[in-house]
């Protein structure tokens, strides 16, 4: 683990985005841990949350010139990401998303930002991914309409779990797309992280969720 990726799985306890204790996902499956992206609701949080993105990006796609979020979660981080990328790379670097529906005045745009051209380097982020649904959606509208390619998809945190078909999420949206995803830290990371002496029977962090996401993990990831 890098050290942006411990520091970041920190950052996630810290602010209490990362939930111990029993949760029941869309799925229907009752999970030990819960990743909440509400947390990150201030200025000070999303502009580190911003820093993780930039981090990830630099070490995935150092070549990036354009960051896109796909609305609604998107919007904050495709701004902090490029923020924070133009102070890592020292590029000049653009930020960009859509909107759900088309505007009927003013510009009547359906992206928001800078437009980036053919040639550019796109990365898109967002908080996590799950079937992927609304991110195809989002590249497809880009190449279809824009004529646009995204290169990777980076998102916060990838639970690695697999599906019904016993396919994880972001394998089956590679398969798929033919886009990697790359997460700025995925359980496993988090599970080394807690397994350390200053993590255990902490008090956000009970001293059974390490044995209990475990057990989670032996029957839903691969």
């Amino acid at each position: 683990m890098k050290k942006y990726q411990k520091e970041f799985a920190e950052f996630l306890i810290d602010e209490r985005a990362l939930q111990f204790g029993r949760f029941e996902l869309k799925s229907g499956r009752i999970s030990p841990y819960f990743f909440n992206t509400s947390a990150f609701n201030s200025g000070n949080t999303v502009e580190k949350l911003g820093y993780f993105y930039a981090e990830a990006i630099l070490r995935h796609l150092p070549q990036c010139t354009s960051v896109f979020g796909p609305a609604y979660k998107g919007i904050p981080l495709c701004l902090s990401s490029a923020i924070a990328l133009t102070h890592l790379s020292k590029k000049d670097i653009g930020y960009f998303f859509d909107r759900k529906e088309k505007k009927a005045h003013g510009d009547q745009g359906l992206l928001v930002g800078k437009i980036p051209l053919k040639t550019e380097v796109i990365a898109l982020v967002d908080d996590v991914i799950t079937d992927g649904q609304t991110k195809i959606e989002a590249i497809e509208k880009l190449k279809n309409w824009f004529g646009l390619r995204v290169s990777a998809v980076f998102v916060a945190f990838d639970r690695l779990e697999k599906n019904d078909e016993g396919i994880q999420a972001s394998q089956a949206f590679s398969e798929k797309t033919g886009i990697p995803v790359h997460a700025i830290i995925t359980i496993y990371d988090v599970l080394s992280l807690l397994k350390e002496e200053s993590f255990k029977d902490t008090d956000q962090v009970p001293e059974s969720s390490v044995e209990e996401i475990e057990s989670y993990l032996k029957i839903y990831s691969n």
